[in-house]
C-alpha cells in the first residue's frame, strides 16, 4: 500500500490534530512539508518528529517518507512558522491556562513574591509569567529536565500550561519542547537516546540490554551513560567499559574511604557490604551480629553466615572487593 494517513499533532500551536489523507510513501519528506505548509497557511516547518526521530533541516528533506519508516496512521509532533510568525508578540490568554488546568487570581508569586494576577497550579503554587519563563529557561537548560517541575514542592507541571502561563509563542513552545525531549533522551531508562557518533535517535533493544545499536552507523552506545560503547567483549551487553559508567567504582568507595572502629575487642572496618545482596552497611551499634534489609543475617567481623556462626573460626575478614561480575550476576 504506497498511500497512507498521516496524522499531524500541531498542539503546541493550539492547533490540534491535522489528518492528511492519500499521502504517497514514494514521496519525499519536502515534499509532504510543503503540503503542511500550504493546507495551513504557514511560512515554514520549524521541527517535526515521530516518536523516535527529530527531522529538521535539510537532513532528512531528499528521502522518502518511505525511507524514513513512515506507515499507515503515523502520528507526527510539529511546530510550524506562521505567517507573521517572526513578528509574533508574547501574550498572555487566560482562557487558555484555565484550559489547561491552571487558576487565575490575585495571589503572591512564590518565586519573586510579588502579588497581582498569578497563576495558581493544581499544587496550589502560584507563578507569575516572569517567573515560570524564569523556571522553564533553568529546568530546561542548566538542569536538563526532560519534565517541568514546580520549585517548591518538585510536582510535575504540565508543559502545555507552563507554556502558556510564560505567555510563550509558538516558536518559544517549540523551542523549549525540543529540550525537553532531548533532555528526556538522556535518561538512563529512556527507551530511546541519542547515538554517541552521530546523534540519530536509537530505540532501547529489549535483548540487547544495555547496549543500543544504531540502525544509521551501526556502531553502539551505552543505554546508561550515553557514551561510546568500548568494551571489546562482544557478550557484555551490561558494561560499556566507560569509567564513569562502572558501578564497581562507586561500590569500592565506599569500601576505600571507610574508618576502623573497636568491635568485640578487635579492629575492623565501619563499612560492609552484605555478602548477600551488595547493599552497603554501616555498623553503628556494638554487636558484630548485622541483619541486612534484605533478610540475610551474617557476622560484620568475619562476614560468616551468623545462623550457622562459629565463633572459633571468627577472624578478621580482610576488606572486601567489589567486581562488575559480581553486580552483574546480582543484577540477573
Amino acid at each position: 500500500m504506497n498511500k497512507i494517513t498521516v496524522f499531524l499533532n500541531l498542539g503546541m500551536q493550539g492547533l490540534g490534530t491535522k489528518t492528511f489523507n492519500d499521502v504517497d510513501l514514494n514521496e519525499s519528506l519536502d515534499s509532504l512539508l510543503d503540503k503542511v505548509k500550504n493546507r495551513e497557511g504557514a511560512i515554514g516547518v520549524e521541527w517535526i518528529r515521530t516518536g523516535t526521530k527529530v527531522l529538521t533541516g535539510t537532513k532528512f528533506g531528499s528521502l522518502t517518507l518511505a525511507d524514513l519508516g513512515f506507515y499507515n496512521q503515523i502520528t507526527l509532533w510539529a511546530s510550524l512558522r506562521l505567517k507573521g510568525g517572526a513578528e509574533q508578540k508574547s501574550q498572555f490568554d487566560a482562557t487558555k491556562v484555565q484550559l489547561f488546568g491552571g487558576s487565575v487570581k490575585h495571589s503572591s508569586c512564590i518565586i519573586c513574591t510579588n502579588t497581582g494576577l498569578n497563576v495558581t497550579l493544581k499544587c496550589g503554587d502560584n507563578y507569575c509569567t516572569a517567573c515560570m519563563k524564569y523556571l522553564i529557561d533553568h529546568q530546561t537548560k542548566s538542569q536538563c529536565a526532560a519534565k517541568l517541575s514546580c520549585i517548591r514542592c518538585k510536582t510535575e507541571i504540565d508543559s502545555t500550561l507552563a507554556f502558556e502561563i510564560a505567555a510563550f509563542t509558538a516558536q518559544d513552545k517549540g523551542a523549549a519542547d525540543q529540550l525537553l525531549f532531548r533532555n528526556g533522551l538522556k535518561l538512563p531508562d529512556s527507551m530511546m537516546s541519542e547515538c554517541a557518533h552521530c546523534s540519530e535517535i536509537v530505540m532501547k533493544q529489549p535483548t540487547n540490554g544495555n547496549k543500543l545499536c544504531c540502525h544509521k552507523c551501526n556502531n553502539y552506545t551505552c543505554q546508561i551513560c550515553k557514551l561510546k560503547w568500548i568494551n571489546a567483549n562482544g557478550n557484555n551487553k551490561q558494561f560499556c567499559g566507560n569509567t564513569v559508567c562502572d558501578p564497581s567504582i562507586m561500590y569500592q568507595t565506599f569500601l576505600d574511604y571507610a574508618v576502623e572502629k573497636e568491635i568485640n575487642g578487635v579492629m575492623v572496618t565501619n563499612t560492609r557490604f552484605c555478602p548477600q545482596c551488595l547493599k552497603v552497611n554501616i555498623h553503628a551499634i556494638a554487636c558484630r551480629h548485622i541483619t541486612c534489609p534484605c533478610g540475610y543475617e551474617y557476622c560484620h567481623i568475619c562476614l560468616q553466615n551468623y545462623k550457622a556462626h562459629q565463633s572459633a573460626l571468627c577472624q578478621v575478614h580482610p576488606q572486601q572487593k567489589i567486581t562488575k561480575e559480581m553486580i552483574l550476576k546480582l543484577s540477573q
